[in-house]
């Protein structure tokens, strides 16, 4: 690939296009770096915005339920990119992605650097009793692992009422814990 990317260079170059030659030089896959494949348990960690999915009117209808995988990219910054559904009902995959989108993670940190990161996420949607409850514990959730990361004074009391929260789930929810 580099040898074509050498040849590609120098048959612009010749006809005088600099310009595109430059950015033919920085777009050279062999600069790029692949993202860093890091497990769900870690992306979650580094959360610090969890935006829930609207549930779709149509779902709600036929009480249609179940969870979306998502693979995504987390760029240096922490916004999400890259992203493709793995597995879910296809009504529920949409709102799963426009809600992942809006989500935010503390920067992962390699050698002192922020790094792209690759992982897949599961958003579940759920009727009945509890789905709200675990909404909420889930906000709580995030803002206790932010109050951590930031060594925040206040994390100690964060964190136990996202505990008290998940004490109530249902069973049903019993993986949310």
């Amino acid at each position: 690939m580099q040898f074509s990317a050498y040849i590609m260079l120098h048959m612009v170059a010749r006809k005088g296009i600099w310009v595109v030659m430059g950015i033919a030089a920085l777009a050279c896959p062999g600069y790029a770096q692949e993202p860093k494949t890091v497990s769900t348990e870690e992306a979650t960690q580094h959360l610090t915005k969890r935006v829930p999915p609207e549930y779709p009117p149509l779902a709600e209808t036929a009480h249609i339920q179940g969870s979306v995988i998502l693979e995504i990219t987390i760029t240096e910054n922490g916004k999400v990119t890259g992203m493709r559904a793995i597995s879910g009902h296809p009504i529920l995959v949409q709102p799963a992605m426009d809600a992942v989108q809006q989500w935010e993670f503390e920067p992962f940190m390699e050698e002192g650097k922020p790094i792209a990161v690759w992982t897949s996420i599961k958003v579940d949607f759920g009727l009945g009793p509890g789905a709200e409850l675990r909404g909420k514990y889930l906000e709580q959730e995030v803002e206790c692992s932010k109050q951590i990361q930031i060594k925040s004074a206040q994390a100690e009391a964060v964190c136990k009422k996202a505990l008290e929260t998940a004490i109530k789930l249902p069973r049903s929810f019993e993986s949310d814990k």
